[in-house]
């Protein structure tokens, strides 16, 4: 059982979108990559270069594939205005980013998107000012201490389940 308690989601209009797979994107410049795994090797081993690649080829729109799913990248200051401010709403964060989070971040920020979002951004913001952040250091830093004491000791180390004991 989960002791943390998920903040129920503000509807918002990306609720009506649907996640269907973006099949329908031949027409932008670009490449696939590799069946099965597209660019997912080259974006994570080193990201910096693939996209200046990918933008000296292709240029500000590229469709891609990568982490299992077809995606289009917007590059440069220009794009990162409109889909950050995104003042039409065209853009999903949820919807970009359930099928790869989703499970690991069940409603978590970066999961929501507009109203809701910003609404929860607005809650979380007081828990990262300086003090806030000073005080959980110096409550953690000793429960983080203890709970790593042992872990070169172990001969199967499984990280997921260790880090979860340490709050547990």
């Amino acid at each position: 059982m989960n002791k943390f308690t998920t903040i129920p989601r503000i509807p918002t209009d990306s609720d009506q979108l649907t996640n269907e797979e973006n099949r329908n994107i031949d027409h932008l410049p670009g490449s696939y990559g590799w069946p099965v795994f597209g660019n997912t090797f080259k974006l994570l081993s080193d990201p910096k270069t693939a996209l200046n690649e990918f933008h000296a080829k292709y240029g500000n729109v590229i469709r891609t594939d990568a982490l299992f799913q077809r995606a289009v990248l917007l590059l440069g200051p220009d794009a990162n205005e409109l889909i950050m401010l995104d003042k039409d709403k065209n853009f999903s964060s949820r919807l970009g980013w359930e099928k790869i989070l989703g499970k690991l971040f069940h409603n978590g920020l970066m999961l929501r998107d507009f109203e809701d979002h910003r609404a929860h951004r607005r809650i979380m913001n007081s828990a990262f000012k300086p003090e806030a952040l000073k005080n959980y250091m110096e409550t953690m830093n000793p429960v983080i201490g203890s709970g790593i004491q042992h872990w070169h000791d172990k001969k199967d180390f499984r990280f997921y389940t260790e880090i979860k004991k340490i709050n547990a």
